[in-house]
């Protein structure tokens, strides 16, 4: 799927910087995001502006902390990704998408390049007949990595099992991002087949 990484604003900043709060930043806690929101801070300085501390919340506060002014801007709206909570929150006029930050980036699902290859799995299909690479000792299942509860990127991923019938096969693991991440490194390196979501770009790459 096709991502377009924009800047979700509320309609809260003020024109008169000589009197103005300092404006209040937001993210996931997610690292991917501090490039972008660093870009952003550096240029809010070079109009003028104080910049408080990020604060850091789920995604899905993220949005009601914006409606309610207690925060700014955020710098991680992924379309269409984001588009659902947008949605639900922009009938308060107190949200907008603004400045185009990267275009046609990717989200999907990752396996490494030695096992793709070993194994012939190119395709989501591909991994039916191969749920055993991914199974855990105690489990009959494989385990696919995925993302936090409350990113629609879960949303997104059980649809994807759904669509090639993998969801007798697959069990979607969510949690904190990082941690899961963590874990998906580890495995790596000690040369265990690894299935796991992420998107583009992103420094596990």
């Amino acid at each position: 799927m096709k991502l377009f990484l924009n800047i979700l604003i509320a309609f809260l900043l003020s024109c008169n910087l000589a009197n103005a709060k300092p404006v209040q930043p937001i993210y996931s806690g997610d690292l991917s995001e501090l490039f972008q929101l660093n870009v952003i801070n550096h240029g809010l300085k070079k109009m003028g502006y104080k910049i408080a501390p990020a604060m850091q919340a789920q995604v899905a506060l993220i949005f009601l902390a914006m409606t309610t002014g207690n925060v700014d801007y955020f710098p991680a709206y992924w379309d269409p990704m984001s588009s659902q909570n947008y949605k639900r929150f922009a009938p308060t006029n107190t949200l907008a998408v603004r400045g185009l930050l990267l275009k046609g980036t990717k989200q999907g699902v990752l396996i490494s390049k030695k096992i793709s290859e070993k194994y012939n799995i190119h395709t989501y299909a591909d991994l039916k007949n191969n749920k055993h690479l991914f199974a855990q000792h105690h489990s009959n299942k494989a385990i696919l990595t995925g993302c936090e509860q409350g990113w629609v990127c879960s949303d997104y991923l059980e649809s994807l099992l759904k669509h090639y019938d993998l969801e007798e096969d697959y069990h979607l693991n969510s949690g904190g991002y990082g941690a899961l991440l963590s874990n998906v490194i580890a495995d790596y390196f000690d040369d265990k087949p690894v299935l796991y979501y992420a998107w583009e770009p992103h420094w596990i790459h």
